[in-house]
């Protein structure tokens, strides 16, 4: 009977010393949020109609580096094109692949 107490006290004090870490955790982030302005953000609060020509090609530049960017992360890196027509030694080792892990879950 004393394993069980013994585990009971364990597993209270870990779980208070659980929820005072993530009290302190929440405070520090409401801290540094409350402390710490962003500076950067002056740019962002202008009206549309007060932009110059610099800064909306600016924006443009950085919306067609994250569609640049967005249309890099889809497409994956050595694969072949739509367009291009599947070889049939990679369609042979694909269906060989696909195959075997097949055979391998219906073994068991």
């Amino acid at each position: 009977m004393s394993n069980l107490i013994t585990a009971s006290l364990i597993a209270v004090v870990g779980m208070l010393l659980l929820f005072a870490a993530m009290a302190v955790l929440y405070g520090m982030m409401y801290l540094m949020t409350a402390l710490i302005k962003d500076g950067g953000g002056t740019e962002a609060n202008e009206p549309e109609g007060e932009l110059d020509a610099q800064s909306l090609r600016h924006r443009a530049a950085v919306i067609a580096v994250a569609l640049a960017r967005a249309r890099a992360e889809l497409s994956p890196i050595g694969w072949p094109e739509p367009e291009e027509a599947v070889r049939p030694w990679r369609q042979y080792h694909r269906n060989r692949a696909l195959n075997m892990h097949g055979r391998a879950r219906t073994a068991r």
